[in-house]
């Protein structure tokens, strides 16, 4: 077992962000394999009040496109990359949740 796999992994990061920030979201990762291995990023629809809708079609229809980016790691790289984020991405469009995993694994 490699020594990235013997780190403990106790985190799903979840990132919310609109598709103009996918480069800089998307890059940053990149930049950082230490803290961030691999993701998933899929598009997603934001819905609600507090909702940033910017093109006249998001305020008719009430819902805005968004990206979300989803990686499980360890809570000290977690902190690393959200620092990391708030340095070079500092945008209130950008909203993150993380949620402790209670296991993660390969089925096979």
């Amino acid at each position: 077992m490699s020594d990235r796999e013997q780190k403990k992994v106790d985190c799903l990061l979840t990132l919310v962000f609109p598709p103009s920030l996918e480069e800089n979201v998307i890059g940053l990762l990149l930049e950082h394999p230490q803290w961030a291995a691999r993701f998933v990023c899929v598009h997603v629809q934001g819905h609600g009040q507090a909702m940033m809708l910017a093109a006249s079609a998001d305020l008719v229809r009430g819902r805005a496109p968004r990206l979300m980016v989803q990686l499980v790691t360890g809570h000290v790289e977690v902190q690393a990359l959200l620092a990391a984020f708030r340095a070079a991405v500092p945008s209130p469009e950008i909203g993150y949740w993380v949620v402790e995993l209670a296991e993660y694994g390969r089925l096979a």
